[in-house]
């Protein structure tokens, strides 16, 4: 990597982009429209992960039996990670002083493929294990029931998945990301990734302060048009 890279990780609705947009206000934008993004080229995997594409499919495959899918979700998986690679790509190009942001990127994507496993840690782990880990990765939790209460507020991020789903059957959904977001997160750990433990409970100023502490030079992030 030329620049360092910060990720997010956590459950869905617990605070992750209040808390990666209150970043950004302290961060530099870096402009990436369509014609000058370092677009992706067959195979892709092999420009950032040193991995073939052919392990790509066998873990896309692995990944559908842990999930009784009918058949393998390898196109669905590359289109899911394609957006990563090209941000991945683009940092390359960027600044070497500066830390990129990232909200969900990388670290996050586990967390949906293993939400419904068998082995829900076999499919974290071994999906980590090829891809570019962040030099820095901000775990974000709080409460269930409060992460709970804050889906039923939200208006303007509404998950499919949350869709007409009691408060029982949120907290059980949410409990399981929170499991496997805390799984994550002490996974990059044991590898050498810096992990800062973020209470979505206290004061955002304080969070932030807390994060910026652990960049070590100015913050940046890709802005899309």
């Amino acid at each position: 990597m030329t620049g360092r890279v910060m990720e997010f990780v956590g459950c869905a609705g617990v605070g992750k982009s209040f808390i990666f947009r209150e970043l950004k206000k302290r961060a530099s934008p870096f402009r990436s429209g369509m014609a000058n993004r370092v677009k992706v080229k067959q195979p892709f995997v092999n420009l950032i992960w040193g991995f073939s594409e052919n392990e790509l499919f066998e873990y896309a495959t692995l990944v559908a039996s842990q999930n009784n899918f009918s058949r393998s979700r390898y196109s669905r998986l590359k289109s899911l990670l394609v957006g990563s690679v090209e941000d991945r790509n683009y940092c390359d190009k960027g600044s070497s002083d500066c830390t990129w942001i990232f909200d969900e990127h990388f670290c996050q994507r586990p967390i949906g493929l293993a939400a419904r496993a068998k082995d829900p840690g076999w499919v974290v782990k071994n999906f980590l294990r090829m891809a570019p880990l962040p030099n820095v990765l901000v775990h974000v939790d709080a409460p269930s029931d409060l992460i709970v209460e804050r889906i039923r507020r939200r208006k303007d991020k509404v998950l499919v998945r949350h869709a007409g789903k009691s408060d029982f059957e949120l907290r059980g959904m949410v409990e399981k990301g929170r499991e496997l977001s805390s799984l994550v997160a002490t996974y990059c750990e044991g590898l050498g990734v810096r992990l800062v433990r973020v209470n979505a409970t206290l004061d955002k100023h304080e969070n932030v302060l807390k994060i910026l502490k652990s960049s070590g030079d100015s913050l940046c992030y890709i802005e899309k048009f």
